[in-house]
Formats: structure tokens, sequence, C-alpha cells
């Protein structure tokens, strides 16, 4: 059996996000998420169990990913009151 890579992971959780912003979650189907991703649907169906379930993973990603951006904005800002003017 084939180990799992986060690197496929990554790559089909981008490729659900993609789908999902140009066509909406309903639209989008685990085929074209698996073809645009670059795998088959079976090895999609190894990393995530169901359409929820991958939908899940992208948000979780993508919160993460801007939680991080806005912790680098935040440390940016001075803490003194003159620094901020």
């Amino acid at each position: 059996m084939r180990r799992k890579s986060d690197a496929t992971r990554r790559r089909i959780i981008d490729a659900a996000y993609e789908q999902v912003w140009r066509t909406g979650f309903n639209r989008t189907s685990l085929d074209t998420i698996a073809e645009r991703a670059g795998i088959t649907k079976r090895t999609l169906y190894s990393y995530f169990r169901s359409k929820d379930d991958l939908l899940e993973a992208v948000l979780s990603h993508y919160n993460d990913l801007a939680a991080q951006r806005l912790q680098r904005i935040g440390d940016r800002i001075p803490a003194d009151r003159d620094g901020l003017i």
C-alpha cells in the first residue's frame, strides 16, 4: 500500500478550493476535483471520506493561512501610541 503524502493532500485541498471558488460547493464534483489535482477519484477518497470532509479541510487550511497573515500584520504594528501615528 502506498503512503499518503502531504504534497498530494495539499494538491487536493488547493484543487478543491479553486473549484469551489469557481462553481460553488453544490456544483463541484469530486470527479472534477480529482481531475484538477491530477489524481484518481480513488486516491482522493483515500485522503478524504466525503466531499464534506474535504470542504472542512479546505476551510481549516485557508483559515489557518488567514490567521498567520493577520498575525504577521499584527506583529508589525508598533506597540506604543506614538508609533501608531
